[in-house]
């Protein structure tokens, strides 16, 4: 009887270990979540770890200077030295100079030594963003979704963190 026991509780480990998606979840905070103006189109694959402020300050002014200025300095929210912030800038690959749209989330989560956004791909709310054409000159404005997340949450080898 031992060993029938023994035996499936081997077999539902097995089973377990074996249907694991490896992933973990994250805890996080919203710090913004909404469109924004950039001057130039860039290709991002995946959601951007930043560990520090010089690394915060350089994508900013290379890649979103009109960030609202509550975002853009976050040395006033953020402290470093027990969070790092996850970012994401969404394009509409189709027509990054035509229209925009929202994406939503529910979750954190490293997978594959990626910190990245869990997204709800059937969101039925979906905010879209016609652009304007302004004295010929196309407008960019992406989603783009920022958090916190604790650094003694963060793996040290996920492999999406911003160099610049």
């Amino acid at each position: 009887m031992k060993t029938k026991i023994l035996f499936l509780i081997i077999i539902v480990q097995l089973f377990l270990l074996i249907g694991c998606n490896c992933s973990s979840i994250i805890a996080h905070e919203v710090l913004f979540r909404g469109f924004i103006q950039v001057d130039k189109y860039c290709d991002f694959p995946q959601a951007i770890v930043f560990e520090n402020e010089t690394q915060w300050n350089h994508f900013t002014s290379k890649y979103c200077p009109n960030l609202p200025s509550e975002i853009g300095r976050l040395d006033k929210y953020v402290d470093f030295s027990k969070s790092n912030i996850i970012c994401d800038l969404s394009f509409n690959s189709a027509k990054p100079n035509i229209y925009s749209s929202s994406r939503n989330f529910d979750k954190i989560i490293i997978k594959d030594n990626i910190l990245k956004f869990n997204w709800i791909s059937d969101d039925k709310c979906n905010v879209c963003m016609i652009l304007p054409n302004v004295n010929n000159k196309e407008m960019l404005i992406p989603f783009i979704t920022v958090c916190t997340v604790n650094k003694k949450d963060t793996p040290s080898n996920i492999s999406n963190i911003y160099n610049h």
